[in-house]
């Protein structure tokens, strides 16, 4: 099964970790079953995912596993977020020709970090918004993350964004429990 995860700096990071550590190696999916294939960009918004031709230059995929939107919240309103998520999700379905997209839950940040409190707030409608979403096609999957949602953020390394390293752990094992779940559907 061809495998494709695209998104921000949390998909650079995991990418890293499955480099560098060997027990981490292709999400620790068997490589006779599955070929992961990570494209990612720090900073990454859905609005330059679609400008940046190279992140979406696949077709034929099996699964694709899409964390992005956490970036876009600063500047975009949930629906706007939701909405434009939804329509990378259309092109991957009917151009790159994905039999199945899985939208990754976004995640909290420290108010310190957004300078707002009102930034988790705007994950939680957002969340809500793929979840109610992907109910409308059975080839989207709204993927929630379990165990990153502890009010004390302790998921999260100092700069109050990304995850530090256990918890980039386990979220590769979330994002292969999507892949392994959604798999059984599809084949």
């Amino acid at each position: 099964m061809k495998v494709v995860i695209i998104g921000h700096s949390f998909v650079r990071r995991l990418r890293e970790l499955v480099e560098k550590d060997s027990d981490c190696a292709n999400l620790r999916l068997e490589t006779d079953k599955f070929q992961v294939n990570f494209r990612a960009r720090g900073g990454l918004t859905v609005h330059k995912l679609r400008q940046q031709a190279e992140l979406l230059s696949f077709n034929h995929t099996d699964l694709v596993f899409l964390q992005i939107g956490g970036n876009d919240l600063s500047t975009l309103s949930p629906y706007q977020v939701a909405h434009s998520i939804f329509d990378i999700v259309e092109h991957i379905l009917n151009v790159n020709r994905a039999r199945h997209v899985v939208v990754g839950q976004l995640f909290w940040r420290s108010p310190e970090a957004t300078k707002s409190d009102l930034y988790n707030d705007k994950v939680v409608r957002t969340n809500l918004l793929l979840s109610e979403g992907a109910q409308c096609s059975r080839r989207i999957t709204f993927w929630r993350h379990r165990g990153f949602w502890k009010k004390t953020l302790s998921f999260l390394s100092v700069d109050g964004v990304h995850l530090h390293v256990q918890a980039q752990r386990k979220y590769l094992q979330s994002v292969k429990a999507a892949i392994l779940t959604v798999a059984k559907t599809i084949d």
